[in-house]
């Protein structure tokens, strides 16, 4: 893959967070149109990635382990919007106006933790990985992105947190993969952070005391 390429395939996720979420305020269009820029680019590189990958790479120790710490990410995002107050103080009216409420925000929710952590795996760690050892400009290019999403819903001095944290995450899941040689652990892994978020989401939704 040449770099050109490469640099095309890091702003997908850019170009559909900007389109969706700052000119039409819509979240399910900002995530349709980067999973829909995602599986374009998946076929048209098929040759660089298999299939195969997404069901291999399985180590009871990593996975395990990898769960473990993913599953601890929505208890760390509660923790610190019950202490210091991470969350911009409308989060319920900006997720309403990103057309999540509701059966709409269930649905979603649902999808985030199931379709969402595969195609970003197979995207991410599959054809857009590479074997650096330190943090990558791809895993960089990862964190990045999501600060374009969460800067709707966190308060300014946190979102360089989130950006070094999902930077980490990503460079981890990178790692794994090609230890391991397969996306399994990764995608797994990466299905629990989300649902662990998703969950902390819903409590602090459902008890806006607490923000």
């Amino acid at each position: 893959m040449n770099s050109w390429t490469r640099i095309s395939a890091y702003l997908v996720p850019y170009i559909a967070v900007i389109i969706g979420m700052y000119v039409f305020k819509n979240a399910w269009l900002a995530i349709l149109l980067y999973h829909a820029g995602i599986i374009i680019f998946l076929t048209k590189v098929k040759s660089e990635f298999s299939m195969k990958s997404v069901f291999s790479g399985w180590e009871i120790k990593t996975a395990i382990i990898s769960i473990l710490l993913c599953s601890l990410a929505g208890l760390i995002l509660y923790q610190l919007e019950s202490h210091i107050k991470i969350f911009d103080s409308d989060f319920n009216k900006t997720l309403a106006e990103m057309g999540l409420k509701g059966t709409s925000w269930l649905i979603f929710s649902i999808y985030f933790v199931t379709v969402h952590p595969v195609l970003e795996e197979m995207y991410w760690r599959g054809v857009l990985s590479n074997s650096r050892k330190s943090i990558s400009t791809g895993d960089s290019a990862f964190g990045g992105y999501h600060i374009l999403v969460l800067m709707f819903f966190i308060e300014l001095p946190f979102l360089a947190l989130a950006f070094l944290v999902l930077s980490f995450a990503s460079w981890y899941w990178r790692t794994v993969s090609n230890s391991h040689k397969g996306l399994i652990i990764p995608i797994l892994s990466h299905s629990v952070a989300d649902l662990s978020v998703i969950v902390a989401a819903n409590y602090l939704l459902t008890n806006p005391t607490l923000m």
